[in-house]
């Protein structure tokens, strides 16, 4: 599936992986919103057409951009780059949103699957690596060049059953704070971003007997996108949101 019914140039630009729901899909509204571009992305292809029919009805002023597939596969990421590029003209915002919790219930270490881990790794550590990879030579040219990857509380603190997922979110947390290190000189800032425990299948799927009130992504959303013009960008290369507000973590 490949949808879009604008071509525009000169508008800030964003591609949002995983943004069929949750989070990836509150961000790109709230972009959509503020009259940027934005391409997005997600695996299953119905529920993509959905999020997309639905952010389309709203009747923001941006231009949106979806291409269905799994952000392991290469192809897919040459993609999004060149459909953003040749659509859009410019890419301003990468936001790596698609994550995977893996084997469902999370299983404890002793009985984390090879193949189970290598697959989270792949989804959640080397795809934002490969597209921060294929989008800086043209985030470079962005006087609000962003890098957003999107980690977890369960990156810094252990949980239990966590293990691969909370690995591999840690790993992203490394590569964020070393890229922004190489990159922050060239005008890319690069943020790992914790958004805290957030009404999604995907807290459901992971935690389905949790009682906790969780915030909304939408609010989170909106926390995340004031990163993009902020007058004093935050220098440290970690965030978390808490309470709709941004802490350096």
């Amino acid at each position: 599936m490949e949808s879009a019914h604008t071509m525009r140039f000169g508008q800030p630009t964003a591609l949002i992986t995983g943004a069929s729901r949750g989070l990836g899909y509150a961000l790109c509204k709230t972009l959509l919103a503020a009259d940027w571009n934005v391409t997005i992305c997600a695996q299953n292809e119905e529920r993509l057409e959905t999020a997309a029919d639905s952010l389309e009805s709203i009747g923001a002023t941006g231009a949106l951009t979806a291409l269905a597939g799994d952000v392991t596969d290469e192809a897919l990421r040459m993609a999004l780059m060149d459909t953003t590029l040749r659509r859009y003209g410019r890419l301003d915002v990468l936001a790596n949103n698609a994550s995977t919790l893996g084997q469902v219930p999370l299983p404890t270490i002793l009985a984390m699957g090879a193949q189970d881990a290598s697959q989270v790794f792949a989804v959640n550590t080397l795809a934002p690596l490969r597209l921060m990879q294929l989008g800086y030579p043209h985030l470079r040219k962005s006087p609000i060049a962003t890098v957003l990857n999107i980690s977890s509380d369960a990156a810094i603190s252990g949980y239990e059953r966590w293990g691969a997922y909370g690995a591999s979110k840690a790993a992203l947390d490394l590569l964020s704070k070393t890229a922004n290190a190489e990159w922050r000189a060239q005008g890319v800032r690069v943020y790992a971003v914790d958004p805290g425990d957030m009404d999604t299948d995907m807290h459901r799927a992971a935690l389905p007997d949790d009682t906790d009130a969780m915030a909304d992504p939408a609010i989170v959303a909106a926390a995340i996108a004031s990163l993009l013009t902020g007058a004093a960008p935050p220098t440290a290369a970690r965030l978390r949101i808490v309470n709709g507000k941004i802490m350096e973590s």
